[in-house]
């Protein structure tokens, strides 16, 4: 029994100990980012004005600056500045655009790296570098909010150290991204697919289409409900390979509301949303 609390009290002792070396490891501090309300890491570092360094950085989402509610993305920060070392740091928040509220969730994927941490003053979550710690390119995984709460926006700062373990000497970037929500239709479909556009896109009996054909095929162009319903064909043509503008007639009456006008073609269908008065 006494061999069993001393392994107890062993254990104990070394994640007591780990956990401080974890917490004594210095952190950046927050509210650097360049959000609404906030300063960048100039408070603290000199070298050159902001973003006047003959580096940068680049902030990115494998969403292509889109997202769909509820689903998570890879966002890269990097920070490049051939005439600094190769140390470098960075912090980000992600916020709503409407009310500057923190937005999604965010997950650490490499403990290695970076950072999350909670600001109790301000109530945003921030991923930061561990201070110190020789990177130059940073991930972690976000999860976009359940609903679509409209654009977001990324706010970053990153510094380029000159490695000398001082404030000074140091250049800071910062930049910003914003996302989307992307929308997808019941038809499976992106909206705002490139290639196929309508207008405009509030409509009472007529609406224009333009769209392209890679190739000769059937072309079919027809007017679906929020449902994924077909209502209705509006044209349907086997056209040649070309560039098309297209007066197209709604032949039923329908009750306002929004609508899709669905280009399917070549086993493709691209989406564009409308408004019907």
């Amino acid at each position: 029994m006494k061999k069993i609390l001393t392994l107890f009290a062993l254990a104990a002792a070394l994640f007591s100990i780990s956990m401080t070396e974890q917490d004594s490891i210095p952190k950046p501090p927050l509210q650097r980012t360049g959000a609404p309300g906030e300063t960048y890491c100039t408070d603290c570092h000199g070298g050159t004005a902001l973003n006047g360094g003959p580096g940068g950085m680049t902030l990115t989402s494998s969403g292509n600056n889109k997202y769909v509610p509820g689903k998570s993305y890879t966002i890269t920060v990097t920070v490049f500045d051939a005439s600094e070392s190769a140390r470098g740091g960075f912090e980000t928040t992600i916020l709503d655009d409407k009310k500057n509220l923190p937005a999604g969730t965010c997950k650490v994927t490499d403990h290695d790296a970076t950072l999350l941490r909670n600001d109790k003053n301000n109530g945003r979550v921030y991923m930061s570098n561990y201070q110190g710690v020789p990177y130059e390119t940073w991930s972690y995984k976000w999860t976009a909010p359940a609903t679509d709460i409209g654009t977001i926006t990324i706010y970053c700062a990153t510094n380029a150290s000159n490695d000398d373990f001082t404030p000074m000497g140091d250049h800071i970037y910062s930049g910003k991204l914003t996302l989307t929500p992307k929308i997808i239709s019941r038809l499976g479909a992106d909206v705002d697919d490139k290639g196929f556009s309508v207008y405009p896109t509030v409509i009472h009996q007529q609406l224009t289409a333009d769209f392209s054909n890679d190739e000769s095929g059937n072309v079919q162009i027809a007017l679906f409900n929020l449902q994924g319903q077909q209502q209705e064909v509006l044209y349907s043509s086997n056209d040649d390979a070309g560039n098309y503008e297209q007066t197209l007639s709604l032949k039923n009456q329908y009750t306002p509301g929004v609508y899709f006008i669905a280009l399917q073609q070549g086993g493709s269908t691209q989406v564009q949303k409308v408004m019907i008065q």
